[in-house]
């Protein structure tokens, strides 16, 4: 009767023992996930952060290549001008 009392306890126990071990894990894990998901968060903020800076660099090069563009199409234009002009003075 003693022992089996002994026994009931130390199952008792032992249980108790594991339901605060699966607790503590249960925690652990949410803990864990949450902070998992802050830094997927975090990580994605970057990536937009990168990619806005990355548009926003593409744009202003673009941008850069237009007016070069621009510059290059009026200068080329000029020297065809200054060509055709000594060709013609070429042929008096």
């Amino acid at each position: 009767m003693k022992r089996m009392m002994m026994v009931m306890i130390m199952m008792i126990k032992r249980r108790r023992r594991r339901m605060r071990v699966m607790r503590l894990r249960m925690i652990s894990m949410m803990i864990r996930m949450r902070m998992i998901r802050t830094r997927m968060m975090r990580m994605r903020m970057m990536r937009m952060k990168m990619m806005r800076r990355m548009k926003n660099r593409m744009r202003m090069k673009m941008m850069v290549m237009k007016i070069r563009m621009k510059t290059m199409h009026t200068r080329m234009k000029t020297r065809m001008k200054t060509r055709v002009r000594m060709k013609m003075r070429m042929k008096m």
